[in-house]
């Protein structure tokens, strides 16, 4: 016998009283299959129609800005929000720190630290100089010469201890410059154009919660990261409070990592472990090759005495990979005890680097800055050799150009 199965959509219950709709077996599987497809059909829609680059008045924006793609959209909105690539889904940025390239001139700043001489004699205020310059290839052979630009005055109000905008190093952080000073542990925002600097981070000694300022001394940028570090120097066996390492990432979050094992190895390295030490003020992560490159300011065998000091400069150069299991420690240029490196910085493009190099005695009164870059074997690539500054102590130097940070976008 052939059976029939069928729904009532009366809607009159079992009481009666109305049309009676039958609807066979068939039926109601097409009816099913259509509201499976269209309920997801509707939940897309609605989702799309909330979608910022297909609601009308974000187009009505973009046609009169002259924007008519997504990428075009990321960048408006970049510019207006000033949201960083992490902020805006499908924003990437071009490294430059891992391309090689050629340029004929490269466009560089460095910031002083003039210790107490950086006090205005009469206002409540503390000053730096941040001085532009131009590498230039000079040769054939790779050679650079270097030419002078403008010098701006950097000041702030803010001090410790009457003290101020003693400028360690300058970096360039996610399309920004920052200065770190190493009185105040304050790490600067400068604008290298119009000599204007803001306050933007406060960097606490050791661990992060101690009261006294970090000594910024050297400041270099890996994996998105500012690294931000001390001298490494230990002042004794449980007072290490200079061999801290803080990262800031793009949303100024601050972490607090302990160097201590990594600037001991350094010292085995170096045959300066203790009472031997090396004093840091020059470290830069190469982006391409992937490893740390370290210019000790001070390299001494004996133990620390503060005139002897003076006379402990060196030419070392230390080559790590990433995580300081491979280390290779060559030199750079003549040794000259009464100089050392503090500053820095990868020649973009190139396999070569800049540094300057500081002359500083307490009596005589005497601070002296040259310039000069090398390659990756240490040789030097200067036409002379060491290029004079100023008679006063530069930190700091970082390319206005190009640099580690964005230089292009795509999606």
């Amino acid at each position: 016998m052939k059976r029939r199965i069928s729904m009532d959509l009366s809607g009159g219950g079992g009481g009666g009283g109305g049309d009676v709709v039958r609807v066979t077996a068939p039926l109601c599987g097409v009816m099913i299959a259509l509201v499976a497809v269209a309920i997801p059909l509707w939940v897309c829609a609605m989702s799309a129609s909330n979608a910022p680059w297909l609601d009308q008045t974000d187009n009505r924006g973009a046609r009169d800005s002259g924007s008519n793609t997504l990428q075009d959209y990321h960048r408006d909105m970049e510019t207006k929000t000033g949201a960083s690539g992490s902020v805006l889904h499908h924003k990437r940025r071009a490294n430059t720190g891992r391309l090689m390239f050629y340029s004929d001139r490269y466009e560089f700043a460095m910031v002083t630290d003039l210790d107490k001489r950086s006090r205005h004699p009469e206002k409540h205020q503390w000053k730096a100089f941040l001085k532009k310059g131009v590498l230039s290839r000079s040769s054939p052979e790779g050679n650079f010469s270097v030419s002078w630009g403008a010098t701006e005055t950097l000041t702030t109000h803010t001090a410790t201890k009457n003290r101020s905008m003693e400028l360690s190093d300058i970096v360039r952080f996610n399309r920004n410059f920052f200065a770190g000073c190493d009185m105040t542990g304050i790490i600067f925002k400068v604008n290298p154009d119009t000599g204007r600097v803001f306050q933007r981070y406060a960097i606490a000694d050791g661990n992060g919660d101690e009261p006294k300022p970090f000594k910024i001394e050297w400041a270099t940028v890996k994996d998105n990261l500012l690294w931000v570090g001390s001298v490494g120097k230990e002042i004794s066996d449980t007072l290490r409070p200079a061999e801290w390492v803080k990262t800031i990432d793009t949303s100024g979050d601050v972490s607090n990592i302990d160097w201590g094992p990594i600037y001991q190895v350094l010292q085995t390295a170096t045959n300066t472990s203790f009472p031997g030490y090396l004093w840091h003020e020059a470290i830069h992560f190469d982006h391409r090759t992937r490893t740390w490159v370290i210019l000790p300011r001070k390299v001494s065998y004996t133990g620390y005495d503060e005139h002897e000091n003076e006379m402990k400069g060196g030419n070392l150069l230390i080559q790590a990979n990433e995580d300081f299991t491979e280390i290779v420690v060559k030199r750079v240029g003549p040794l000259q005890p009464e100089y050392g490196f503090t500053a820095v910085r990868k020649l973009p493009g190139t396999d070569m680097y800049v540094a300057l190099k500081v002359k500083e005695t307490e009596v005589p009164n005497i601070q002296h800055t040259v310039i000069t870059v090398f390659d990756s074997e240490g040789n030097i690539r200067m036409d002379p050799p060491f290029v004079h500054v100023a008679d006063f102590k530069y930190e700091g130097i970082e390319f206005l150009n190009v640099g580690n940070q964005i230089t292009a976008t795509y999606v």
